[in-house]
């Protein structure tokens, strides 16, 4: 028997266990359809000592469904054991229901309700897509970025960085459901931290209200307006850019060093203008150290005079 044990243990640590769970699930503004990511992972047996038991692997799965059918299913997808699952995946409906976009890791894809699957060819050298949102039924903007580091530097070329990542570039680009796909904007930038979003951290590059999109190049904040296909606004940063919220289609919240310090404040920029004002005294009471919510800002605050007058966000996966 003590000759038997050991080996089914090992046997067992093979073997291992898993687990699987829903990510997230997300009906189209009309009600009648819905996208849903599950995930699941493949651990070994838990051994004595404070370790948690390894990662044998990890796994996604995105499937679209309309009127009972299934119109989409990627099947069970293997996506690396280095995968952070919340911040590897973001969803969007078209405002009139007919398509939804998801990323997947590195990957952007368009589904529409005939069941046509649209993998737009963007144009991309080592970088991750950070951002996407649509502006029209048919049209999306894709906020794309180089990277610092390799992304198989690990072994797994879908390995996804995150914040973990540094910016070497930012390029705007607009998709159509056709397929067409232009560029609209590029800049290098130095080196500043990887802001995006995912299912599971609500930041907003991409305003709500407009075709404007805010990053940092470094060293201060910018805003680029696809109506004018310039950078319309720039202001100089006292420390490293790392949450963006919008408050109105002029208007953001700048979260400074919220990732990488304990010096954690916050400001306020007006596009019209320029100009910064800081602003951590009234919100650092309210923020949770958390990115679940693109609203947090509000509580106890009064709207914006033009919010409701402003076009309606798609709402994300977490909302």
């Amino acid at each position: 028997m003590k000759q038997i044990i050991p080996i089914i243990m090992a046997a067992a640590a093979v073997v291992g266990c898993s687990s699987s769970s829903e990510l997230a699930r997300v009906k189209s503004p009309d009600g009648q359809a819905c996208i849903v990511v599950t995930t699941g992972e493949k651990h070994g047996v838990p051994m004595p000592g404070p370790e948690p038991p390894r990662t044998l692997a990890k796994w996604a799965r995105v499937f679209v469904e309309a009127n009972g059918k299934t119109l989409h299913d990627t099947g069970d997808q293997d996506i690396g054991v280095y995968q952070s699952l919340p911040f590897a995946f973001d969803v969007a409906w078209a405002p009139d229901s007919s398509h939804v976009a998801y990323r997947m890791i590195t990957t952007l894809r368009v589904v529409s309700l005939d069941g046509t699957v649209l993998e737009p060819a963007i144009p991309s050298t080592n970088s991750l897509i950070s951002s996407f949102q649509w502006i029209s039924d048919k049209e999306l903007l894709v906020v794309v970025k180089e990277i610092d580091e390799p992304l198989d530097m690990y072994g797994y070329p879908q390995h996804y960085h995150g914040y973990l990542a540094q910016a070497r570039n930012v390029k705007i680009f607009k998709v159509v459901v056709s397929g067409r796909v232009s560029e609209r904007f590029t800049q290098a930038v130095s080196g500043p931290t990887f802001i995006f979003h995912s299912i599971g951290f609500e930041n907003q590059e991409i305003s709500p209200y407009s075709p404007r999109v805010a990053f940092s190049d470094g060293a201060a904040i910018c805003v680029y307006d696809d109506a004018a296909g310039k950078v319309v606004a720039k202001a100089p940063l006292t420390g490293s850019l790392e949450g963006v919220w919008w408050e109105a289609s002029d208007k953001l919240i700048l979260g400074l060093d919220l990732l990488s310090s304990s010096d954690l404040r916050f400001a306020s920029f007006d596009a019209t203008d320029g100009k910064t004002q800081d602003c951590t005294a009234s919100l650092l009471p309210l923020w949770n150290r958390q990115y679940d919510s693109v609203d947090w800002f509000k509580a106890g605050r009064t709207q914006p005079a033009n919010s409701a007058n402003a076009s309606q966000p798609v709402r994300s996966a977490t909302d």
